[in-house]
């Protein structure tokens, strides 16, 4: 479709910049924000935190006239090449503002894509947006510090950006608040030291609100392996809802969740 624009608008605090904002032109404008937000924070020599929420790669998907048609997957494509080269010309002002070797930089995304939208770019994982399944809620993860991170590094310990908040007091050398339960941890172990693990499980929740959180608990993993007592979506061999007994994967071996382990035998016992 051609670009529509949305009669929501831009803000700058509580002033209204632009109303509709204009779509093509926001990837532009936020590059523009955040790169003179780092020369202004690095000219006075003052620490910062930057946190830059894009558009891309969410409906409506649009871009700027020079990206626009550029990608043979169409929109979405283009969104994800504008998207790149946005995160590009950050990253520069971060290197032209001398300031690369001492900012730690994180990109990752909120979720996988929708179904509806751009379920190619979920695969070989099942399920996507909304959804407890890998696609739902397994996304890049990237992070950079150069001379803190050594290059071309992988981890396969268990991590969300519900680490963060953590990670980023603890290099300031602040305290978490000790009036809340904080469900994060330092991710500084995995990112400096190489640390094999994080945490030992995660929990996935469907549309889980505090009130309901007991019942919206679908799936727990642990290392390898993942058990749902309940899905969104039927598979090869179960119907969608809950499941018992649960079914239960081995992600490294079966990433696309397609063949459950078989229930009561000894790998499913000794796992669950």
């Amino acid at each position: 479709l051609p670009f529509q624009p949305t009669a929501l608008p831009l803000l700058n605090g509580t002033t209204i910049v632009e109303q509709p904002v204009a779509l093509n032109t926001l990837a532009e404008k936020y590059v523009d924000k955040v790169s003179s937000f780092i020369k202004r924070m690095t000219s006075s020599d003052t620490p910062f935190f930057a946190y830059v929420a894009f558009n891309h790669i969410h409906e409506p998907n649009s871009c700027s006239a020079q990206r626009c048609n550029s990608s043979i997957r169409g929109p979405v494509g283009d969104a994800v090449q504008e998207l790149d080269w946005a995160v590009g010309q950050i990253m520069s002002a971060l290197e032209s503002s001398g300031a690369d070797n001492n900012t730690l930089t994180i990109f990752t995304s909120d979720n996988g894509a929708p179904l509806g939208n751009d379920n190619q770019g979920n695969l070989p994982l099942r399920g996507g947006k909304s959804q407890c399944w890998e696609g739902g809620f397994r996304v890049p993860g990237i992070a950079r510090w150069p001379g803190k991170i050594a290059p071309n590094t992988q981890s396969r310990a268990i991590a969300g950006t519900i680490d963060l908040h953590p990670t980023f007091l603890s290099l300031a050398g602040a305290s978490l608040p000790a009036d809340r339960v904080i469900d994060g941890q330092d991710l500084s172990p995995v990112l400096f030291d190489k640390a094999a693990h994080h945490h030992d499980c995660y929990f996935f929740y469907n549309a889980a609100a505090a009130a309901n959180a007991e019942k919206e608990l679908w799936a727990v993993r642990c290392g390898a392996y993942k058990a749902y007592w309940s899905t969104n979506t039927p598979g090869p061999s179960w119907a969608a809802g809950p499941q018992d007994p649960p079914l239960m994967f081995h992600l490294d071996k079966d990433p696309s969740e397609s063949h459950p382990i078989a229930a009561h035998g000894s790998e499913y016992e000794r796992a669950m």
